[in-house]
């Protein structure tokens, strides 16, 4: 039976699927350490939430860099998304 999926060069689907939170954080965390950088995420009690946002880059000094709500913007900035990916709604 015949599907209707594209799929690339390597036989790989490029139908669109969700990504975790989690595996994200862990994608972005493998990226910016090459940079000496890694991901943090505020707890939602903090009152650094409004300031830092959700989440947030420090340096290996623990230096604040960056910080955003949006991991998913974040994510495609260091190249954790793939094709086809999005962050899950839950």
């Amino acid at each position: 039976m015949p599907t209707s999926k594209q799929k690339t060069a390597t036989g790989e689907d490029l139908a669109p699927h969700a990504v975790s939170e989690h595996a994200l954080m862990v994608r972005i965390n493998r990226q910016a350490r090459k940079k000496g950088q890694f991901l943090r995420k505020t707890r939602s009690s903090s009152p650094l939430r409004k300031s830092l946002g959700t989440y947030y880059l420090v340096d290996s000094y623990k230096q604040f860099i960056d910080g955003t709500n949006d991991l998913a913007e974040l994510a495609s900035r260091y190249g954790a998304l793939e094709a086809g990916e999005f962050l899950s709604a839950s």
